[in-house]
């Protein structure tokens, strides 16, 4: 007999804010490939064939706008395919897109919950809420990012 789950998160995706570490990354690398062209261009007197010039170019290209832009589709697919369910014992979640992780974590193996909230997360009441089991490496717990805060409920008569 399979139960309902009592309640169902899923992360909120916020779009390039999400991404803003990989694409700045992205950015200084193709800058510095620019740069790098510009600066061997310049020591051999232009003597760098138009090919390689193309490259650079290229290079730049690439990581400027085809990175940020493969890591947004691939974070906002991420997301509308994860989603956290709990039930009265335990934690289920699928988390991924190109590669989907299921997971269930029953409650009374949780040791430690903690949640964190960055300048971002606080501007648009979300949080992440980290589960740690016993074990170690990345598979000891789960990490629920980009999730809304619920208010609590006033439990006053």
């Amino acid at each position: 007999m399979k139960t309902e789950a009592k309640l169902v998160l899923k992360p909120r995706f916020l779009g390039w804010m999400s991404v803003f570490p990989i694409a700045i990354n992205s950015v200084i690398g193709g800058v510095g490939m620019l740069a790098f062209g510009f600066f061997a261009n310049h020591i051999t007197n232009g003597g760098i064939p138009i090919p390689i010039k193309i490259a650079f170019g290229l290079a730049f290209i690439l990581f400027v706008f085809a990175i940020p832009f493969v890591a947004y589709v691939l974070k906002k697919n991420t997301y509308s395919q994860t989603e956290y369910r709990l039930f009265d014992d335990r934690l289920e979640y699928a988390e991924g897109f190109l590669n989907v992780e299921n997971k269930s974590i029953g409650f009374d193996n949780i040791q430690e919950i903690s949640m964190t909230r960055g300048i971002i997360q606080k501007k648009y009441g979300l949080g992440t809420i980290i589960l740690k089991t016993a074990g170690q490496g990345p598979n000891a717990g789960v990490c629920m990012s980009g999730i809304l805060r619920i208010p609590r409920t006033s439990t006053k008569p």
